[in-house]
């Protein structure tokens, strides 16, 4: 079998090209250096990396694309939905599927008040003590931080990041350092104690609970899971609680049921 050095050589001796020397070109010439010289694992890095920013640039827009899906035909598609459930679920189960569905739905729409009415108080607190720090755009970045505090988990951590940076370039490195422990100390009291009460007082569970299912569901299934681990966890509670009342009534019925046994 012919080698790229006899290719190299042939094109020497036919003086295709006089004013070229082939034959020292094949001498020089080694594929085991060439691939030596290739690294391979920065080729495999590369290529992981762009299919990954291509998985995520899809997954985002298919996320887009499905949400203006249902909000075009959220009604047809859960109107079929209660059809499949009713046609394949006795009466019963389907009262208590459609029962929670939308108890589901509407702690659902209170997760996202409760995130916008968090963002809004801590956007106005952060505000509040950046202008009286002297920070010079405060009322830019004290909004920007409750904006930023809408996006689950990433949102905080990225937006105080972005807000520290610019207050040590404007105004700074020591008001900077001031600035990092403020807005960590605004944002841990933000998370361990306004929002879980807000979500609390909307929800009717515990605080606790709040910052467990959040836990949970971003241990699970990433931000996804924290955005449904409120409303998911509320419904479980009231099921919990609803399947107790059943089983404390039946036992308080049996127990005032008469004794129509007889002694002998």
């Amino acid at each position: 079998m012919a080698t790229i050095e006899d290719f190299f050589v042939s094109l020497d001796e036919s003086d295709a090209v006089p004013f070229i020397d082939f034959t020292a070109i094949a001498a020089a010439f080694s594929i085991d250096d060439l691939l030596a010289d290739i690294d391979f694992g920065n080729i495999t890095a590369a290529i992981g990396t762009v299919l990954g920013l291509t998985g995520t640039v899809f997954r985002v827009a298919l996320a887009i694309i499905s949400s203006v899906y249902f909000l075009v035909e959220g009604d047809r598609v859960k109107d079929f939905a209660v059809r499949i459930l009713r046609a394949s679920l006795s009466t019963k189960i389907f009262t208590a599927v459609v029962k929670y569905g939308r108890e589901i739905n509407a702690y659902f729409k209170r997760y996202i008040f409760c995130q916008v009415l968090d963002a809004v108080i801590l956007g106005t607190i952060m505000t509040i003590a950046m202008s009286v720090m002297g920070v010079g755009y405060a009322f830019v970045l004290g909004p920007m931080l409750g904006f930023a505090n809408l996006i689950p988990y990433f949102g905080s951590i990225f937006g105080t990041i972005a807000a520290i940076v610019v207050i040590m370039i404007t105004d700074g490195m020591q008001m900077g350092l001031i600035a990092t422990i403020v807005l960590i100390i605004l944002q841990q009291i933000d998370a361990n104690y306004i929002f879980p009460r807000l979500l609390g007082g909307q929800m009717k569970i515990p605080p606790l609970m709040v910052i467990i299912g959040i836990t949970i569901g971003n241990a699970l299934y990433g931000i996804i899971g924290m955005i449904f681990a409120i409303p998911v966890v509320t419904v479980l509670r009231n099921i919990v609680v609803d399947v107790l009342e059943y089983v404390e009534a039946k036992k308080i019925e049996a127990s005032n049921a008469p004794d129509n046994t007889k002694e002998e």
